[in-house]
């Protein structure tokens, strides 16, 4: 169905003389304005077009006109020639100028301005404009003019911070405050002023001042260059006055402080106490003969000069007769006397270098001393004590001589001439002493004490290891007397090689030697081998036992067939036991630790005892058959071949063995390992029991022959 159109000046809508809100509804739901459109109350729609509409208030989604006026306008789209409104709420605002009291909205273009008290909104892009307050987002102003406002109120200030700002104080000044006081001032001749202070910058007077109070700078801090009101020209002037100090700057960070006490540190923010110049870091100083003098004011005359003489060195000293002293944690550690004495630990050096207390320590090639002699190190870390053509000389508190290394390498105590031995040796260590002593203590918690090695190595080169050989020297200990012109040989213990060494293996042996009375020269006495057996007066192995060596052996070899002593002698016996007091035991007989025989002495006869007590016996039975077992023995007349002369009476072991078993040792016709015989030997006291039963029974027979015998007679 079609609608008509209206084409009126004005409509106006009341309700008992009152405007009213007018809704205008039909097919057409966003009518279009031609003409003006006034209205009291609420013109609202999706869209309002018109060249003029005025309004209390016009609500919609979009509103297109020529020019408006109305006391509150909103909605999403504005766009238009003039909008004049007291409040207004836009998602858009888009148009040449708009005019209200408030404006909000989200984002707005302008071709000419926009006026009013406060706006606010997102985004704005003004060409012109008058505010009373602007706030949103982003403003980007091409013009504009601002109440001076104050230095609490500033007229350009921030969000949240309303008393902090810029602001202008009077005409032809700016100025900027914090915290609602003005801090920067510019005025009208183009002097700058900070807070109460001043700085001024004129092509007149030509420098630039910080000044709160008069040209001294009492009462504020001063920064001048150049002339002040009559003072030189060229000068510098930073002044701080009360606890102030003054602080430079560079690279972003704070390098110098000169603080109200008149301290100047450098590196530092805080320069020490009771110091007037604190560096914290390096200082270099450039001059040909440059030098830092420190002086007490002349109160005594002493200083210290840090420098540099010419190009030839640079120096730490003092000035006049005065020592220079080294004081690390404020505590005297080192002197340098004005005679050049060096004091470590002592402040009146006696020598050279005096060191008092504590170690030494030394790094470096070496020492010398005079070109005489050095102490020094090598590649390997050793210690060398270095000496000159006579030597290195000990001495002691009273510079008497107590020992020297000569220049051959020999380590003489007591003496300042090395000696030869009786036996033509030069020992590369000598002691020469009352006392003539040399110990070796040893102070642990384990087992082991003091050590003296004899060492030797089959090598002419010092350090070199090669293997010696069966019968080398090891070790001589030599006991020496003086003859009244040279030393000689009394005694002498000498170690061997006793065997063939090799790897982890050295066979030794030692021999002990005497010299006798009225000899040049030592005899040997006695020897222990490798296997422990030891030789008295001879060196033949089993003196006596299959030869006619004299002397004695212990052996103690690795068997127990192989341990027994040897006594052999040319005449006389060989083993002497004698007991002083009381009758009893000269020797006593064990097997497996128990006792089975003895030889005891009297004052007038010797014993040879065996076990027979009966509480070692058991079985015991009468001996019978005696005479039987008697008459089997053979009893024989014979020479030994060692001693064809003599004939003696005896037994052959083998057939006594057979009728008294126990009376022979060993197996008839036995040999060792060598093939060699082990011969068979007879006890012949084994015999006495069967002599004696044999003996009893012939009694026995003879008392019963007897008796008949008297029964036969008349």
């Amino acid at each position: 169905m079609a609608y008509g159109t209206i084409k009126v000046d004005t409509i106006t809508f009341t309700d008992a003389g009152v405007d009213k809100s007018v809704t205008i509804s039909g097919l057409v739901q966003n009518p279009t304005f031609t003409g003006n459109v006034t209205v009291t109350g609420t013109i609202s729609g999706n869209t309002v077009r018109g060249q003029t509409i005025s309004g209390v208030t016009v609500t919609g989604t979009t509103a297109q006109f020529t020019s408006g006026t109305f006391v509150s306008l909103t909605g999403t789209t504005l766009q238009g020639t003039t909008a004049t409104y007291t409040t207004g709420s836009f998602t858009s605002l888009t148009g040449t100028t708009t005019s209200g009291t408030t404006a909000n909205f989200v984002s707005g273009v302008f071709s000419t301005q926009i006026s009013g008290v406060t706006v606010t909104g997102t985004t704005a892009n003004f060409t012109s404009g008058n505010f009373t307050n602007i706030s949103g987002g982003t403003h980007t102003i091409t013009s504009g003019v601002f109440a001076a406002g104050t230095a609490a109120n500033p007229s350009i200030s921030f969000v949240s911070d309303p008393n902090t700002g810029i602001y202008s104080p009077g005409a032809d000044q700016v100025a900027i405050s914090t915290g609602g006081t003005g801090r920067l001032f510019v005025d009208a001749s183009g002097n700058v002023k900070v807070s109460t202070g001043e700085v001024f910058n004129t092509s007149a007077t030509g420098y630039i001042r910080v000044a709160g109070g008069d040209d001294a700078g009492s009462g504020a801090s001063i920064l001048a260059f150049g002339q002040s009101h009559g003072s030189a020209a060229g000068r510098l002037v930073l002044t701080a006055v009360g606890s102030e100090s003054m602080q430079f700057g560079a690279g972003g960070a704070e390098r110098m402080r000169l603080d109200s006490s008149g301290r100047l540190g450098l590196g530092t923010s805080s320069p020490s106490a009771g110091y007037l110049l604190d560096v914290r870091g390096s200082m270099y100083m450039v001059g040909t003969n440059s030098r830092v003098y420190v002086d007490n004011g002349g109160i005594g005359g002493s200083s210290v000069q840090i420098g540099v003489s010419g190009t030839s060195h640079g120096y730490i000293g003092t000035d006049g007769n005065f020592p220079l002293v080294f004081q690390p944690n404020n505590t005297e550690r080192v002197r340098i006397t004005s005679a050049g004495s060096v004091g470590i630990g002592t402040n009146a050096a006696s020598e050279r270098l005096h060191v008092v207390g504590g170690n030494s320590r030394f790094e470096g090639n070496y020492v010398s001393f005079n070109n005489n002699g050095y102490i020094r190190t090598d590649a390997t870390n050793e210690l060398r004590l270095q000496a000159g053509s006579s030597g290195t000389i000990f001495a002691n508190s009273g510079n008497s001589e107590i020992g020297r290394w000569d220049s051959s390498g020999r380590f003489l105590v007591g003496t300042s001439t090395s000696a030869s031995t009786g036996n033509g040796y030069t020992p590369g260590l000598q002691v020469a002493a009352q006392s003539g002593s040399i110990s070796a203590s040893s102070y642990r918690s384990d087992e082991y004490g003091g050590i003296i090695a004899l060492q030797k190595s089959k090598s002419a080169t010092v350090g070199t290891q090669t293997i010696v050989s069966n019968n080398d020297q090891l070790g001589l200990l030599s006991f020496e007397g003086s003859d009244g012109t040279n030393f000689e040989v009394a005694a002498q213990i000498q170690a061997y090689v006793d065997g063939t060494p090799g790897a982890n293996d050295m066979p030794g042996r030692l021999v002990f030697s005497t010299t006798a009375d009225g000899a040049s020269s030592p005899t040997e006495r006695m020897r222990i081998t490798s296997t422990g057996d030891v030789y008295f007066g001879t060196t033949t192995v089993n003196p006596g036992i299959g030869n006619t060596a004299t002397g004695t052996l212990i052996r103690n070899g690795t068997a127990d067939s192989d341990r027994y002593i040897a006594v052999s002698r040319n005449a006389g016996a060989g083993l002497f036991v004698n007991r002083n007091t009381n009758d009893g035991s000269v020797c006593d007989f064990a097997r497996a630790g128990t006792s089975v025989g003895t030889i005891s002495v009297t004052a007038s006869a010797t014993a040879y005892n065996t076990s027979s007590d009966y509480r070692l016996k058991e079985n015991v039975l009468p001996l019978t058959g005696a005479v039987n077992r008697l008459n089997q023995l053979q009893v024989h007349r014979f020479n030994f071949i060692a001693d064809p002369s003599k004939t003696v009476d005896g037994f052959l072991a083998h057939e006594a063995q057979a009728v008294v078993p126990e009376c022979v040792t060993g197996t008839k016709d036995e040999v060792d390992a060598d093939g060699k015989p082990v011969y068979q030997g007879i006890d012949q006291s084994k015999l006495v029991p069967l002599l004696t039963a044999a003996l009893q029974e012939a009694l026995a027979e003879i008392e019963s022959l007897k008796a008949r015998v008297t029964a036969l007679e008349p």
